[in-house]
């Protein structure tokens, strides 16, 4: 159970540099890291602009990486920020354009 001197040399950092560094992040966030970044800078974008827009564009953007990540669970997840999306694009014009 204990691991011998070639624990380095069978974690697999000679092969892929990139998986091994986000591996630990992939475990502790059960696989959604990459998703978890691009939820952080849609709602980084909304709140530093205002505006609905710009977090469907970078949702837009991401869903060819998040496909090619996640081919699973990308549709789910991409809909559920589409959707959040435009609730927060109809809630503003409902609210705030027809109080003027």
């Amino acid at each position: 159970m204990t691991a011998g001197a070639e624990m380095w040399d069978n974690c697999g950092a000679n092969e892929d540099y990139l998986d091994f560094a986000l591996m630990p992040f992939e475990y502790i966030t059960g696989g959604y890291f990459s998703m978890i970044i691009v939820t952080i800078f849609i709602i980084m974008a909304y709140i530093k602009y205002h505006n609905v827009l710009y977090p469907i564009l970078i949702g837009l953007l991401f869903l060819p990486i998040s496909y090619t990540f996640f081919p699973d669970t990308f549709l789910v997840y991409a809909v559920t920020l589409v959707a959040v999306a435009f609730t927060g694009l109809i809630a503003t014009m409902v609210i705030w354009r027809t109080r003027n």
